[in-house]
This record gives structure tokens, C-alpha cells and sequence, in this order.
């Protein structure tokens, strides 16, 4: 009869210190991906924000060349079409979000966008304030743009100096 060597015993699976190792390697790997990754979405939604208000100071200045005037609100092709060339409305950038009729102020996924006109329709300012709950409930979240093309922001995300 053979004797069995040590070896021979303590080859089959894993030891616990090798399991141990191998979860704190998983662990180390998490704590720096995960906050990269929620880094990641945040200038992703600011980005649209940003994209968003373009597009609308963008439809204003188009609406002023025609009109003489701002628009007022923002609405999708049919709240466009029902108000007519100068009825005081531009399109909403996202399809299917917009409201019919028309609105001053549409709450989208992560920001609500609000139009105010000053100086009887001669002057805009488009605010996106985040909704809260988007950004680890930080409520300071505001871009804006105006008629003169002044983009300024708040907030600790996706504001460099007050601009954008």
C-alpha cells in the first residue's frame, strides 16, 4: 500500500485565503468603477439639458426672425400647427414628451425646462432646473440661456465658472 503525500490532500478546490484575495481584488475593481460609471450618466443627462436649451434658443431666434416677438411657450407639431406661423408657440426638441396644448414650462426626465419672456415678448430666458432625485438630490442643479446667447449654470454638475 502507498502512502498519500501531503500534496496529494490539499489539491482539490480553493483555499479560503485565495477566495478572500480574489473578493478584495472584486472589491477594489467596484469602489473605483461605480463612481466613474454614476460620473458617466450625470454629464450624460447635463449634456442633453444643454442640447436641449440649444435647440430652443436655436427654434426662439427662428421664431423672432419671423414673428418680431418670442414665443411664449413650447409644444409639440400639433400645439404648433393649431397655433399657426405667430401663434406664440415653438417645438418642443423631444419627441413624444411635449405637451398639447402648448406650455410655459414642461417637466422632461431629468429637468424641467421653463420659458419666460420679458420685455413684451423682446427678450427670453430658458431655464432646465434638475429634478433632484437625478442628481444624488442636489436641488441647485439650474442652466440657462437667454436671447443675447448668456449661458450660465449652477450646481456641482456640468457648470465650469458659471458657464456652460
Amino acid at each position: 500500500m502507498q502512502k498519500r503525500t501531503r500534496s496529494e490532500y490539499n489539491s482539490h478546490g480553493f483555499t479560503l485565503i485565495e477566495l478572500m484575495i480574489v473578493i478584495a481584488i472584486i472589491a477594489i475593481l467596484a469602489a473605483i468603477a461605480i463612481p466613474q460609471y454614476s460620473q458617466y450618466v450625470i454629464n450624460a443627462k447635463t449634456t442633453h439639458a444643454k442640447s436641449n436649451l440649444q435647440t430652443l434658443n436655436t427654434e426662439e431666434q427662428q421664431y423672432y426672425q419671423d414673428c418680431r416677438a418670442y414665443a411664449g411657450s413650447m409644444g409639440d407639431s400639433a400645439a404648433l400647427t393649431a397655433a399657426g406661423t405667430c401663434g406664440g408657440v415653438i417645438l418642443w426638441p423631444v419627441a413624444n414628451t411635449a405637451p398639447t396644448p402648448s406650455a410655459a414650462s414642461i417637466t422632461g426626465q431629468y429637468f424641467t425646462y421653463s420659458l419666460t419672456l420679458q420685455n413684451t415678448g423682446q427678450n427670453f430666458t430658458i431655464t432646465a432646473t434638475g429634478i433632484p432625485s437625478q442628481f444624488d438630490n442636489a436641488n441647485n442643479v439650474v442652466f440657462t440661456t437667454t436671447d443675447a446667447g448668456l449661458n450660465t449654470c449652477t450646481g456641482p454638475y456640468g457648470c465650469s465658472g458659471g458657464k456652460w
